[in-house]
């Protein structure tokens, strides 16, 4: 990825850090029910199932 413009300082409240990391530090983190589905079903429209295989 690549930065491309825009002033960092004026960014959204909600989004603090950006980074890749792997699927099981994803579900790690997540705390809301909603996002924890939304990733599961992610995974699925890419071939992936529960536990990264």
């Amino acid at each position: 990825m690549e930065y491309i413009s825009g002033d960092p300082k004026n960014h959204d409240f909600e989004m603090l850090d950006a980074k890749f990391v792997s699927e099981d530090d994803v579900r790690k983190t997540l705390t809301y029910l909603v996002d924890k589905e939304a990733f599961e079903e992610a995974l699925k429209l890419f071939g992936k199932t529960e536990g990264g295989r």
